[in-house]
């Protein structure tokens, strides 16, 4: 039986005394964070679930409770640690990381070093699933670039082991800060991150300890330590600044709107395609994972206990409801659309279609339902009345062609174990309707493909298929007027790019500017250090340095010096 078990760690103040000459500023939604995150957790049928709080949230204490969980679980279990609170960096002195900076967690007492977290990762045994989120900062970008700058002067040439970093330094780097005030003011009451020169302080004042914990566990990152497979969600990029707010942290709000108490039934990378979509621009949740058999993780919703590793139990506990994941969006001129199906435990299930989700509401609204607005496999007199088997649900292409005319269609899961209806369960109940969830249907606009536009210095380069020699006419993103023709072009130009550049060459190219295409924009604007606006805009300096990057038309440096981010 897959076993689950959660650790949330949550600080909305930390012991000032370890950063002396500093007020870190307190937080006010970290509490809350990590209640909310317990709470998942709990719904979900997490066996243990531990809080970390404010003054219980010492570096022992989360590390402990860490190597506890990885002691426990084996082969099918899942282990998720939420953390929220100040993040920082700290200067890196074994020379491994390529950046020169180590990000950490500040924690009540002391900093805890990311390499830290990855020696507790290749504990835990081949087979366990880790789930991490962070709604923390690192440094801002500024500052950051302020501080290696500094330490390229101190340090020129390769980075040796154990380089020297002092009080002395800090005042001088201090001294430079002062010239660049609108870079060092990366903290506030709405910012969870703490002044880059405190981190230094506490640095500076724990030295030992913290030149002794990097050489312990240099090498930590290696990718063929990991037994285990892990998938990290970060509330914000290396580079920037996580939100705070009153209820929640801006991350977690987002995460939790879009778990939605439950309702959401896609997997891992909808999950974070979804929560990225709507996020600030100056703020863009990053997506990483480490070990083996990533993919079957991947595939499965969040949070879910039953496992998929070689030893998990074949009498694992099954999902309390059934459920279904559905694309974030489909095209009405493409064939009828697939779900993958979770029935949790039964080996039969019916489906229902609805183009208003009130129309679930049988004791009201029953009447409403027509073949134009509501399906039903159960009452499905052309395919017998069955019900359906399988872990794929294909919809009937004549309940699509009835329905796809609507924008939105909602959907919910039944499942049984037989025709008598023995073991029943229901995706939501009836009064529950509101909470249906749905996709959006797309209707393609067909435009014809104009001539490449040679003027202004661009040229369009030969060979390739039309839609690479020409260039969007309308905005592509979020919020953008997404005309199919411009939204495909993008696609294409995304997925010629290789991923190290911020492309992503797995992209659907279908001509929808869904969750999964905003957030494919915003990873490249991230990555090419442009503002992760989530849409590209004709002309402006994001989209060109795209098809710059994709090597389908040239620019003039004159447009080059112009550009806009």
């Amino acid at each position: 039986m897959s076993r689950g078990i959660s650790l949330h760690i949550g600080l909305n103040r930390v012991d000032n005394s370890q950063y002396p000459g500093y007020t870190i500023p307190d937080l006010a939604g970290c509490i809350n964070d990590a209640n909310s995150m317990k709470s998942i957790a709990q719904q979900a049928g997490f066996s243990t679930t531990d809080q970390l709080l404010d003054g219980q949230a010492t570096a022992m204490n989360v590390l402990q409770k860490i190597n506890e969980a990885s002691s426990q679980l084996c082969s099918g279990d899942i282990f998720l640690l939420t953390y929220s609170g100040h993040g920082s960096q700290v200067p890196d002195e074994t020379g491994e990381e390529e950046d020169g900076m180590n990000e950490t967690w500040v924690l009540y007492d002391r900093q805890l070093i990311d390499n830290e977290l990855f020696s507790c990762w290749k504990k835990f045994a081949a087979g366990v699933r880790i789930f991490v989120t962070s709604d923390s900062c690192h440094s801002g970008s500024m500052v950051r670039m302020l501080l290696l700058n500094f330490m390229h002067d101190k340090n020129p040439g390769k980075r040796s082991l154990r380089k020297t970093f002092t009080e002395s330094d800090i005042e001088i780097f201090n001294r430079q800060l002062e010239k660049h005030p609108s870079r060092s003011v990366l903290v506030g009451p709405t910012r969870k991150s703490i002044p880059i020169a405190a981190s230094l302080q506490n640095y500076v004042k724990n030295k030992t300890l913290y030149q002794n914990i990097q050489f312990l566990t240099r090498n930590a990152k290696a990718a063929n330590e990991f037994p285990a497979s892990l998938i990290y969600i970060s509330g914000c990029q290396d580079n920037q600044l996580s939100g705070d707010g009153a209820t929640n942290g801006v991350f977690t709000g987002r995460l939790l709107e879009v778990w939605n108490n439950g309702a959401f039934t896609g997997h891992y990378k909808t999950f974070y395609d979804t929560i990225i979509a709507d996020m600030p621009a100056d703020q863009t949740p990053n997506y990483m994972t480490l070990g083996s058999n990533i993919a079957p993780f991947e595939a499965q919703r969040p949070f879910c206990i039953v496992g998929t590793g070689s030893g998990t139990s074949t009498n694992a506990t099954p999902s309390a409801l059934p459920s279904m994941q559905a694309p974030a969006s489909w095209n009405a001129a493409s064939m009828p659309p697939s779900f993958q199906v979770d029935k949790a435990g039964n080996p039969q299930y019916y489906v229902e279609f609805a183009t208003d989700n009130q129309l679930f509401d049988a004791a009201n609204h029953e009447s409403r339902r027509n073949s134009s607005n509501f399906y039903a496999s159960y009452s499905d007199e052309q395919n017998g009345y069955a019900l359906e088997s399988g872990n794929t649900y294909t919809m009937k292409s004549y309940a699509w062609d009835a329905l796809k005319n609507a924008p939105v269609i909602y959907f919910r899961i039944g499942s049984t174990v037989d025709y008598s209806w023995n073991g029943w369960k229901v995706s939501f109940p009836d009064d529950q309707y509101a909470s249906a969830p749905s996709f959006q249907v797309i209707s393609e606009v067909v435009e014809e493909t104009p001539k490449p536009d040679t003027d202004a210095g661009n040229e369009p380069v030969s060979g390739g298929d039309e839609t690479t020699n020409k260039r969007i006419q309308q905005s592509v993103g979020s919020g953008g007027s997404n005309q199919a023709a411009d939204v495909r072009l993008i696609q294409q130009l995304l997925s010629q790019i290789s991923a190290a550049e911020g492309g992503t060459p797995g992209i659907l190219v279908d001509g929808i500017c869904g969750s999964g295409t905003i957030a494919a924009i915003k990873k490249f604007q991230t990555a090419n250090e442009c503002s992760p606006s989530g849409i590209f805009r004709p002309d402006k300096g994001s989209v060109i340095l795209l098809y710059i990057k994709a090597g389908v038309a040239t620019y003039s440096m004159r447009m080059m010096e112009e550009m806009e981010y």
